[in-house]
């Protein structure tokens, strides 16, 4: 048995939350109030102790500042899934299926404005199909 009573287990776990991060007492915590031949315990003894050798992983993503640009999506070349390609366009655009055929003929396809980062899904179903794709931001001219 790991405890004598639930309450017990309660107490113990209370105790070692509030310890925090301090490794050192926690720690010597779990050694002079479990019993340490149990295998459980032995575990937890060597996890809050093997977390001291781990540092965490700082994951920052970097953010591209043209994420935020406003811009648009073109098509530039189907590729070889044509078919596909114009089914994503097509619902992305809510046009016609015919519609969507005429702008499939067209050199490049504009399928889609606004923040270039929100336009990234769609680049990237339309690339995994084969299609060109090329994100364009909005050229703002200051006078």
């Amino acid at each position: 048995m790991v405890v004598p009573s639930i309450q017990r287990l309660c107490q113990i776990l209370s105790a070692l939350h509030e310890l925090g991060e301090h490794d050192a007492d926690a720690l010597h915590f779990i050694e002079t109030e479990t019993d340490m031949s149990l295998p459980f315990w032995r575990e937890v003894h060597e996890a809050r102790r093997d977390r001291k050798c781990e540092k965490p992983a700082e994951i920052e993503p970097k953010a591209d500042p043209n994420d935020f640009q406003h811009g648009m999506l073109v098509i530039k070349e189907i590729g070889s899934q044509g078919l596909k390609v114009v089914q994503i366009f097509r619902r992305a655009l809510d046009v016609s299926l015919a519609e969507a055929l005429a702008l499939a003929a067209q050199r490049e396809i504009v399928v889609g404005r606004g923040v270039l980062s929100r336009l990234r899904r769609l680049q990237e179903q339309l690339t995994v199909l084969g299609a060109s794709t090329e994100s364009r931001p909005d050229t703002d001219t200051v006078t």
